[in-house]
């Protein structure tokens, strides 16, 4: 589990360096205004993606790795069926948006009305986003969970020189169009590729929705369910995104997606581990009490894993910032550390409703997940004209704290879930030192002074994490960095 993590992130940090050049050239084209205003429509599409989607690329690989423990065939039908529903709802979907933008726009409202240009290409790249994500689902169901990581990072490297050259010929409008047109391009490659090397066809006609459906009775329930929670995280983002755009205006919504964007590579590096590894795992067949073990076990990985990455990104956020984004972008270095703060709770809360999901307790994940996103917005919304950012940044992590709490006690009081005492000082030991990195040094300066007292907090924090490794993970991870080195 711990070469799979490692294998999976390793990929994914190939994919980050490849956003990170796509954020730094935007920051350096557009400007934090500029970083604004595509922050606000990109959450707009996401949330027409996944309201006209409703849930099913998501929902998918729940029964795309069922087919596949039924075989090669069944996996294939699945497939094709799904494949067929995903684009045909996605295309409704972002149809029916352009009709808004165009004839009814003030339903927009005054602060989204403004982009009404730019949604435009945004919305025609709703269909080709989806079927990234799901044919990337797809390889994660079949077990090819390698093949899937690096199916992201092609996406990452096309979506990069699409936005570096579209940006260069026409300013934000040209970023999205030249997207559009890269994501389209991107998912026909994918298709002929899936063909050609697994024979997963196009278009199946003994594998329409209907048969579908009649093999897995539950799809229908189980998308829905899905689907009443996946429009609620891109609303509150979008909330949270307005609510700073109308109180402290666009150049300050740039800077708060600046933060966002790069404590997002956290979860750009470890997602796939999580998505790609776990969830399927969690959905074949198999007992309660093997999932939940293996669940327990696979947030301890996270654990070990995840402080080696945050900690490093909090003590050298300044020269982060500088790096990717430019000196524009420097005051973000002080609230920084909170959004990495939240996205190490959401990690861990990752596997909690991945675990969920897996038994089956849907309704309690829906009610968890739906209530503790929305509290994002609610908070946002609530907090921002007078905390500006950082009541943004209390919003994050107070959501992502929530479902990691909740679904812990859902799991421990019904089915079993028991953290061992040196798991519960594991997780403290990491979050504790990742907020008094971000306390000590989110006001240094760029000097070497700075680098080398932040260099030592990191030594010592890392020895004391390497006694919470058991023997034989911390042979492997010297062995690994040995060959790195080598």
């Amino acid at each position: 589990m711990m070469r799979m993590i490692a294998t999976l992130g390793g990929i994914q940090v190939l994919a980050v360096i490849f956003n990170v050049l796509r954020a730094k050239a935007l920051a350096l084209l557009l400007g934090p205004e500029g970083i604004g205003a595509t922050s606000i429509v990109d959450q707009a599409s996401l949330l027409v993606l996944q309201i006209s989607a409703i849930g099913l690329p998501f929902a998918s690989v729940r029964f795309l790795s069922r087919a596949h423990s039924q075989g090669a065939g069944a996996f294939r039908h699945s497939y094709s069926g799904l494949l067929s529903a995903v684009l045909a709802l996605t295309t409704l979907g972002s149809g029916l948006a352009l009709v808004v933008v165009f004839i009814q726009p003030a339903w927009l409202g005054a602060d989204l009305g403004a982009y009404r240009g730019l949604l435009v290409p945004a919305l025609l790249s709703v269909p080709a986003m989806a079927l990234q994500y799901f044919m990337v689902q797809a390889l994660a169901a079949g077990q090819q969970a390698r093949l899937s990581a690096i199916f992201l990072l092609v996406i990452a490297m096309v979506q990069t020189v699409g936005a570096v050259v579209g940006t260069q010929l026409a300013g934000v409008f040209g970023y999205y169009w030249a997207t559009m047109f890269g994501n389209y391009l991107l998912v026909l490659a994918m298709l002929f590729f899936l063909k050609w090397k697994f024979s997963l066809p196009f278009i199946d006609r003994d594998a329409d929705l209907r048969k579908q459906i009649r093999m897995n009775p539950d799809i229908v329930s189980f998308t829905l369910i899905m689907f009443s929670i996946s429009y609620i995280l891109p609303l509150s983002n979008m909330v949270a995104r307005l609510a700073v755009l109308r109180s402290v205006g666009e150049a300050q919504t740039g800077l708060m997606q600046a933060a966002i964007g790069l404590a997002t590579a956290l979860n750009l590096v470890l997602n796939p581990a999580n998505g790609l590894y776990l969830t399927p795992m969690m959905n074949r067949a198999g007992d309660v009490s093997q999932k939940i073990s293996a669940a327990i076990e696979f947030q301890r990985k996270l654990l070990l894993v995840m402080p080696l990455l945050a900690i490093p990104m909090v003590l050298f956020a300044r020269m982060l910032i500088s790096l990717f984004y430019s000196q524009n972008f420097i005051e973000v270095s002080q609230f920084f550390y909170l959004f990495v703060v939240a996205q190490f709770l959401a990690q861990l809360a990752g596997v909690g409703q991945a675990a969920l999901i897996g038994i089956n307790d849907l309704i309690v994940y829906v009610i968890v997940v739906g209530l503790s996103q929305l509290s994002l917005g609610v908070i946002a919304w609530g907090l921002t004209p007078a905390l500006g950012i950082y009541g943004v940044a209390g919003g994050y992590i107070f959501s992502s704290l929530a479902i990691l709490v909740l679904c812990s006690f859902r799991l421990t009081s019904r089915f079993g879930w028991s953290i061992s005492k040196v798991q519960w000082a594991l997780g403290v030991y990491g979050l504790v030192g990742l907020i008094l990195a971000g306390l000590l040094f989110r006001e240094s300066a760029l000097d070497l002074k700075t680098v080398v007292f932040a260099t030592g907090y990191f030594l010592i924090f890392s020895v004391g994490l390497a006694l919470f490794f058991g023997r034989q993970e911390l042979r492997q991870v010297l062995a690994r960095f040995s060959r790195s080195a080598g």
